[in-house]
């Protein structure tokens, strides 16, 4: 029996594995290799990596019956082919198979991706039928009558013929409905379609509908009609004058591919859309939804000026893109747009939601309509300009990496009050009218103005202020120097070891995990309230740890978190626990608690006045929205969590919105019931 061996590398085309008219066995080795099959009971052994046998090189006078599949199909065995006459092959080790220019039956099995080229005749494929497969198929179409039956994954029919299908070349564009199962191939024959999701058309006008599923359809050349339907669908056009609809689903359009042009027509429907239009002059829809405008991955060797306002902008008509020499595009129905990475100007009007400039000295202005809510810009590496609108505006520095610059390499530095900023590339940009800044993985220094700004850090080691206005201030990782300043102000230290300031006003302040210093920020008798707090950031831990939290002064001590870190504070007015067993030590002077959910244990200490407070207990933080039933002169209580908690030296309870019951003690106390049908009972008192 002649032995035919293969290399360990690729045998393909400068070293094909073919067979003589005897039994002949072939053997692979490792690599992906092409055995030619031949007459004969022949055994084709691919060996390891991904592996073809090809039938359509030797003459059979009839079909072949493909089983590559464990399990016997009729008289044909498990891993065999029947060449009727001319023979049967054992197949080990193979993956994909090309048939004949007969009517074929092909049953692929395993587990990974696996392809058939099926040529002429009116063929049966199908793919494999293994549950747990974790492939897709790649049905490669010929002309006839042919089934495809795909897998329980993404699998593809191609019908951009290679040419070397026995009926000669295709003569039409493709006809293709993934919901009916039926298309109509390039030779005019009919085909049916089962658990097939993606679909690649002709070199003419094609006209391809998807179905409910996440469809990848693909028009190539020719003028196509495609029609996403139902589900997130990626829909290419390809060359040619396309019409893409993306219907219902969060769609991507693309009008061409990277190397031609054509005059595109893409309607996203409904749902959230991307577009990317390409070259020559198209018109983008997008239909309901947040719908995005990509100009950022196409070879153009100039900037784009995008005007989607309803007035003409620097020479460029409303709702229009200039692409300088690569065709105009006309817009309706699009909120956010992707600059290339040149020197762009994008004005977004009315509903603009985001933009990102990418690379280029660019000018991006947000809507300046008298309602405008607000834009988010994306910041990219240049010199840029950016303007807001009259509502809140956020700029991003925190780089996506798609910037033709490279990646960032610095912090920023932000100043909102001055206007400017040092961007993670070095460049200086120019900010008007922006509130909101989210910083880098570095070390940043962001200073905010007088009006209400929101201030990220992200990892790093950064420096944030608020100056004036209400503002929230995030450090996120790192070690952190936030200030708040005037205003009353929301900080939060994240993780690592923060120094936090509230400064002037009434102050919300979130150490986070570490060993955080925080202070309040009302230096001697003040009107300002702060409230140090850990119930939001141990939720969003998981946690199942509680705080300690201890007063070594009226408004100063030390507080155990969490995970085990040190906080000392000043200044503070009132503690808010976790939902976790809370421990809670006052000492001279007034302290208030809040304990949350949890067994907690409150104890005054030698101060007068000391207040728990029940008020602001609510469902999404795990309260069951129950009346308090406490008692200062038995020493516990039950909260709106249905939890226990206990009290030393406690004179004041501020009780729910709920039904509450509340008994006082022997001291003099302060009980106060809220909103709801409430019992007090001073006679204790």
């Amino acid at each position: 029996m002649p032995i035919i061996n293969g290399t360990p590398g690729d045998d393909q085309e400068g070293f094909l594995l073919s067979g003589t008219a005897t039994d002949d066995e072939y053997f692979g080795f490792a690599g992906d290799d092409w055995l030619i099959a031949s007459s004969g009971n022949d055994v084709l052994d691919g060996g390891a990596d991904n592996d073809t046998v090809f039938y359509d090189f030797q003459f059979f006078p009839n079909g072949v019956f493909i089983n590559n599949t464990d399990t016997a199909i009729g008289s044909v065995l498990a891993f065999t082919v029947n060449k009727g006459p001319s023979g049967t092959d054992t197949l080990v080790d193979v993956e994909n198979f090309h048939g004949r220019d007969n009517d074929d039956t092909i049953y692929v099995g395993g587990l990974g991706g696996t392809s058939t080229f099926d040529r002429a005749g009116d063929d049966t494929v199908i793919a494999s039928q293994n549950p747990n497969a974790t492939g897709s198929h790649f049905f490669a179409a010929g002309s006839g009558n042919d089934t495809y039956v795909g897998t329980v994954n993404q699998d593809i029919v191609d019908y951009f013929s290679d040419g070397f299908d026995g009926s000669g070349a295709t003569t039409q564009g493709a006809q293709v409905d993934l919901a009916a199962g039926t298309a109509i191939d390039g030779w005019g024959d009919t085909d049916s379609l089962t658990s097939i999701e993606d679909v690649s058309g002709t070199r003419f006008g094609d006209i391809i509908l998807g179905d409910d599923g996440n469809n990848n359809l693909s028009g190539n050349d020719g003028d196509d009609t495609i029609d996403g339907r139902g589900g997130d669908d990626f829909l290419q056009g390809g060359a040619g004058n396309d019409t893409i609809d993306g219907s219902d689903g969060n769609d991507y359009l693309e009008g061409d591919d990277f190397e031609v042009t054509g005059n595109d027509i893409l309607r996203g429907g409904a749902g959230d859309d991307s577009f990317a239009p390409g070259y020559g002059d198209d018109t983008v829809d997008g239909g309901d939804g947040l719908d995005v405008v990509f100009y950022d991955f196409w070879g153009f060797t100039s900037g784009v000026t995008i005007n989607n306002t309803d007035t003409e902008q620097d020479g460029v008509a409303a709702f229009t893109t200039d692409k300088r020499g690569f065709g105009t595009d006309t817009l309706v129905d699009v909120e956010a747009f992707h600059g290339s990475e040149w020197d762009d100007i994008i004005y977004v009007g009315a509903g603009g939601s985001y933009s990102f400039d990418r690379a280029g000295d660019d000018l991006v202005v947000a809507s300046q309509d008298a309602d405008a809510e607000g834009h988010f810009f994306g910041a990219g590496s240049g010199n840029d300009t950016y303007i807001g609108s009259v509502g809140f505006d956020a700029i991003d520095y925190e780089d996506d990496g798609g910037d033709s610059a490279g990646a960032i390499f610095q912090g920023v530095s932000v100043d909102l009050a001055a206007g400017t900023a040092i961007d993670g590339w070095g460049d200086t940009d120019s900010l008007t009218s922006v509130e909101e800044v989210n910083g880098t993985r570095f070390g940043d220094t962001i200073f905010g103005d007088d009006e209400d700004n929101r201030l990220r850090g992200m990892d790093g080691d950064d420096t944030l202020e608020g100056r004036g206005g209400n503002d929230n201030i995030d450090g996120n990782d790192g070690n952190d120097d936030i200030t708040g300043g005037d205003g009353n102000d929301d900080l939060s230290g994240g993780d690592g070891d923060d120094i936090i300031d509230g400064g002037a006003g009434d102050d919300f302040l979130q150490p986070g995990t570490g060993n955080d210093t925080v202070s309040g920020g009302d230096i001697g008798p003040s009107d300002d309230f702060d409230e140090l707090s850990y119930i939001f950031t141990s939720i969003e831990s998981g946690t199942t740890g509680g705080i300690i939290a201890t007063f070594t002064g009226e408004q100063e001590g030390t507080v155990i978190d969490y995970e085990g870190g040190t906080d000392t504070f000043s200044d503070i007015e009132r503690v808010r626990g976790t939902n976790n067993d809370d421990t809670f030590i006052g000492a001279e002077g007034r302290q208030r608690f809040r304990g949350f959910g949890g067994d907690d244990d409150f104890d005054g200490g030698a101060g007068d006045n000391d207040e728990v407070d029940y008020r602001r207990d609510a469902a999404e933080l795990g309260s069951l929205e129950i009346g308090i039933d406490v008692s200062l002169a038995a020493g516990f209580g039950t909260d709106t969590y249905g939890d226990t908690d206990t009290y030393s030296n406690i004179e004041r309870i501020r009780g729910s919105r709920f039904d509450d019951t509340i008994v006082g003690d022997g001291n003099r106390n302060r009980l106060s019931g809220f909103d709801g049908g409430d019992t007090i009972d001073v006679s204790a008192a």
